[in-house]
């Protein structure tokens, strides 16, 4: 089982592929690299969630600094929905749904909608960074399993 260092390094190394693809292309990015880094990053993590990990670390402190900003500005009822959101990894197997990628996709899907809802003006930059954070999400579980855990849906 690869830790989370492994899976950081290799998630570079296909995000300077990717990029290395685009840039070859000449493909207009809306976001920075760097914000594409930290998207990817996070995706790489994302599947680890449901098991003490540094993904579990990061996404937890990323939910609690939301949660004050929505309680803060008196969105209780989202803030409610994140908080039980939260909670799904703590009663799942770990490699079960989380290294799923339907559930990934639609996780990122979801979440792309909520922004795009909140933010319309980043559309484009909402959708580019939720593709790379797929990106690192499905290099992290062919990392784990490989091409049979990405094929498994």
């Amino acid at each position: 089982m690869p830790r989370y260092q492994t899976h950081l390094w290799c998630n570079m190394i296909v995000y300077a592929l990717v990029m290395s693809i685009l840039m070859y292309y000449r493909f207009k990015l809306p976001s920075t690299y760097g914000e594409l880094l930290v998207c990817s990053s996070l995706g790489s993590l994302f599947p680890d969630i449901d098991v003490k990990s540094k993904g579990q670390q990061i996404s937890y402190s990323i939910l609690c600094a939301l949660l004050v900003c929505l309680i803060c500005g008196r969105r209780f009822i989202i803030a409610a929905g994140l908080g039980v959101i939260g909670m799904i990894p703590l009663f799942v197997d770990h490699r079960g749904l989380f290294h799923r990628l339907w559930f990934i996709a639609a996780f990122s899907v979801f979440v792309a909608l909520v922004l795009l809802q909140c933010m319309p003006s980043c559309g484009e930059r909402i959708i580019m960074n939720s593709i790379f954070f797929l990106i690192g999400a499905i290099t992290h579980v062919a990392l784990d399993g490989g091409w049979r855990m990405v094929t498994r849906w």
